[in-house]
This record gives C-alpha cells, structure tokens and sequence, in this order.
C-alpha cells in the first residue's frame, strides 16, 4: 500500500464512508475513489490507498487499510469517523483487462459483467475476492487444523470489532504469524509480521478460539455421590472454548461416581467425578498375595488403586492391600506375604 506523505489539516465533524464496491480506470486507488468524505481537508481525496503496480483485477479494501494509509500519509485517523460497507470490492482497469473488453462501445457492459460475475462467486461485494491473498483470520484458521488436528468447518474464531478489521486484512507477500500462548482453545493472542511497500508491519490479534465437538452431557440432575450409568449421559455436538475439562468418551464416565452436582444438559466435566467407593471401613474383602487368599476386614475406605490398611480376622494382624475392585484387594508381591498371614 502506498501513501503520499503530506500535511492535511482536519476539521471536527470528519466523516469517511466506504463505498461498497468501486470501480477506478487504472493508476493509483485514492481515497476519494473509494469513499465519500465529509467535512475533512480536501487534501485528504488524494492519499493514495491502493498501489498501482498490483495487476490484479480486483482488490478487497478495508477500513482498517484506510486507517493505515491515512497514518503513512501523516494524518491521524482517531477524530474521523468511519462508516458504510466494511469492505470495497475494488475493479482495477489495467492493460490487460481493456484488451478483453469486446469492440462496439461495449466496455461499460462488459466490465459490469466481469465485477458482477465476481461477486456472485464471492457472495457479494462485501466478501473476500477469491483472487485476493489469503486474510490473517484465514491463515489462522489454518495454523489452528494444523494445531488441533480438527476439520476446519468444526474451528470458529471470534474477533472484536476492531480486531475483526485486522484479521480481514489480505497483505500481499510472506505473512508470518505467531501465536503468543501455547493454549489451543479459548482465549488467543496473534501477531502478524509482513511487508507492505518496502515497510515492515507488526499486527496483533486478540480471539476467542472454540472447537465443535462431541462432549458428554448430562440426561437428567445428576446429586453428588450419585454412580453414573449409561442412562444418566449423552454425547452431544457442542463447542469447546477451553473452559474446564469436558468429557469426550462415554466409557470413560459410565460407572464413575459425581463428586459435584450435574445438572440436567450440563456438561460432564472431569473435576465433576470420582471414582466410586469399592469398600467402606469395616467391611470385608478378599485379599490375595500371590497364591495366599484370606478374608480382611478393611480399616478404612478406599476407591480403586488406593492402599488401604486391612486387618487378618482370624490373627487381627493388620497390613496394607490395593483396592482392585469392589471387596478385591491384592498385597504387592515385593511385600511381606507374611504380613497378611497369620
């Protein structure tokens, strides 16, 4: 992008409206070729927003763009307002597309045709032109398949307004962008590096990144120290913003026990669960060490995988047994067997 360095001195009450779309006979693209403006310097009709040597047929013009040529040309753009279309969809006439213009008078028609053709292929004049360079959010999108191994349909990314306009920027050339955390969902920060006429520019980016997936959900109030069970869940397409851990895998939640209660079409999250209880302090259970298998009274409470202390009914010595399952337990044979016996 060019812009013609100059001293404009700016009224209050400053307004530029974007044009929709725009059709310039070829040069240079100024602002007054693009955009209405009201109650600005008349100097300001001149700076020069699109360069000349890009032989494209069309170009996609942004208000962020103008804002920037109007910085490179000295002026600050925060008084003025701006409004109409978020984009231009700019028709460049260039040597190569006068040649394909028809003889007969007929130029007027036949570059409607061609700008008309355009946009219905690119859904309007204010979408991207599939001739223009990719858009940061578009290269973005495509770091994120890369990062979360996901179907780009399933991605979503969302922008405030005023990141919105920097993330619909299509800058021609190597664009470089970096992501300034680590995580993959929710909230996300980027920088783009790239060159635009002989200058270097940094962009930064803040956007909220969430997945469509299938997460677990619940089928009904689920109370705390309730055991889950097939009916209690369902999985259901809903998108993931990084908060909290959601459950992905129904087997991994059938037969666990809540921890925290789950209301009905919440999500099932991790934190919210526990294994359940498999013996209760004073019960018996089947312990094993090797070949030896004895009856234990446990002298606690333990889940799956806990170490807990058991007592021999028959000799009251006590030792120490994992829980395998609901009244197993087995002495870790690196453990003196002859602590269970008796």
């Amino acid at each position: 992008m060019l812009a013609v360095a100059m001293p404009i001195a700016l009224a209050s009450g400053q307004e530029i409206r974007l044009q929709p779309t725009a059709q310039v006979g070829g040069g240079q693209v100024r602002l007054s070729d693009v955009a209405g403006i009201y109650g600005c310097s008349e100097g300001l009709a001149n700076v020069v927003v699109l360069s000349a040597d890009d032989t494209r047929p069309c170009r996609q013009l942004t208000i962020d763009q103008l804002q920037l040529a109007l910085r490179q040309a000295g002026v600050n753009p925060a008084p003025i307002s701006f409004a109409g279309a978020a984009r231009c969809l700019v028709r460049l006439e260039n040597q190569a597309s006068r040649a394909a213009v028809a003889p007969g008078g007929e130029t007027a028609a036949v570059e409607s045709a061609v700008t008309a053709s355009l946009a219905a292929r690119v859904g309007g004049a204010n979408a991207f032109p599939a001739e223009a360079a990719s858009t940061l959010r578009e290269r973005i999108v495509d770091q994120l398949v890369q990062e979360l191994g996901a179907d780009r349909s399933n991605i979503t990314v969302r922008f405030s307004r005023a990141d919105a306009a920097r993330a619909d920027l299509s800058p021609l050339g190597t664009v470089t962008i970096t992501g300034t955390n680590r995580n993959c969902l929710g909230r996300r920060r980027w920088r783009a590096d790239y060159m635009q006429a002989s200058r270097k520019y940094s962009i930064y980016m803040n956007g909220l990144v969430s997945l469509t997936r299938q997460i677990v959900v619940a089928r009904r109030t689920l109370a705390v120290g309730t055991q889950i069970n097939s009916e209690d869940v369902d999985l259901v397409a809903r998108d993931d913003a990084g908060r909290g851990e959601p459950m992905t895998d129904l087997g991994a939640v059938v037969g666990r026990q809540v921890r925290r209660s789950i209301g009905l079409g919440e999500v099932v999250e991790a934190t919210c669960l526990t294994d359940p209880l498999l013996i209760q302090r004073g019960q018996a259970a089947w312990v094993t060490c090797g070949v030896i298998r004895l009856q234990a009274k446990a002298l606690g409470q333990g889940r799956l995988g806990d170490r807990v202390e058991f007592a021999n009914q028959s000799s009251n010595r006590r030792f120490w047994a994992v829980m395998m399952g609901p009244g197993r337990a087995e002495v870790s044979l690196n453990s003196a067997c002859t602590d269970a016996g008796g």
